[in-house]
């Protein structure tokens, strides 16, 4: 009867030992590290997110302060510009003022402003697209008409309605001109019935 009593006191010893319990209570140690390891990448991600959002504002001022500084650039270029043009329009005024002035002088005082403006233009990068006499060019002119003449080289740029302007190698606006377009040298039917019947005549 003891022995039985010890057996049965071992085995409620050794189901003691295999409870739910114990075993929580034997792994505590492995899930307090877990929670530690996972506290700690959470406070990693916190600060990656934090560092995020700090560099995502220092961008966007960084933006901003570009967008101002290159709008400020800007007009600082066109107040440049227009201090140069400025005595273009005070050369201007002072020819249209003058009292007595002839017609001859008058046109011979605006074509000196003329190219004083050209000049101010060409040194802003503007240039004038050569047109007449040039090869047609869809990229630098627009046609707008043809000039019909026998014998001609076709496609020829003949008459230059507005000119056209590059700035620098932009084309800004082309130049509006008309065309050549070769005619044969044909008569039509009743110019020809009209010439042989005066042929005829004569022969007679």
């Amino acid at each position: 009867m003891k022995h039985d009593d010890k057996s049965k006191h071992g085995g409620k010893h050794a189901a003691e030992k295999h409870t739910p319990e114990t075993r929580v209570e034997e792994n505590a140690p492995d899930f307090q590290k877990q929670l530690d390891e996972l506290s700690e990448k959470l406070k990693a991600c916190e600060k990656f997110e934090e560092l995020y959002f700090k560099k995502a504002a220092e961008f966007d001022n960084y933006r901003k302060r570009s967008d101002r500084d290159r709008a400020q650039i800007i007009k600082l270029a066109n107040e440049d510009i227009l201090l140069e043009i400025l005595p273009v329009v005070d050369n201007f005024e002072r020819a249209l003022g003058t009292p007595g002035k002839d017609v001859k002088s008058l046109h011979d005082g605006i074509a000196l402003i003329l190219k004083q403006l050209e000049k101010i233009l060409e040194s802003a990068g503007l240039k004038r697209i050569k047109s007449i006499g040039e090869k047609f060019n869809p990229h630098y002119h627009h046609a707008i008409g043809v000039v019909e003449k026998q014998d001609a080289e076709e496609d020829v740029v003949m008459e230059e309605n507005l000119p056209g302007y590059v700035l620098f190698d932009k084309v800004i606006r082309p130049a509006m001109v008309r065309v050549s377009k070769k005619t044969k040298n044909t008569l039509p039917l009743e110019k020809n019935e009209e010439k042989n019947n005066v042929e005829n005549k004569g022969a007679r």
